[in-house]
């Protein structure tokens, strides 16, 4: 099996190592379950989120991550523009694909 390409951001990749371990892995899909069971039982809501202790991961994160979230879309949602003005923000898809659309210099 071809490994990934390593991200250009050192934070993401060291992310993705994290994410990737086997106990992280078991805590995130015991997490997806639940939240695929909460977003089924709620069919007019687009996702459903937790928070992450980061105590979850079999290392330390970068110091740059301060929390960690598992959200779970609905498939083929589309959700509005969100603007975090203070926090940097990184994320990875755990199982399936999306797509992110950045907002840059007044452009998407």
């Amino acid at each position: 099996m071809t490994p990934p390409p390593q991200p250009a951001d050192p934070v993401i990749a060291d992310l993705d190592a994290a994410a990737r371990a086997p106990e992280f892995a078991m805590h995130a899909a015991e997490i997806m379950r639940r939240l695929e069971r909460r977003l089924d039982e709620a069919v007019d809501t687009p996702m459903t989120w937790e928070e992450v202790p980061l105590t979850a991961f079999d290392r330390p994160l970068p110091s740059e991550i301060a929390s960690c979230w598992v959200f779970v879309l609905r498939p083929r949602t589309e959700l509005p523009a969100e603007r975090h003005s203070n926090s940097h923000q990184r994320s990875l898809s755990l199982k399936g694909t999306g797509r992110f659309e950045l907002r840059e210099n007044g452009r998407w």
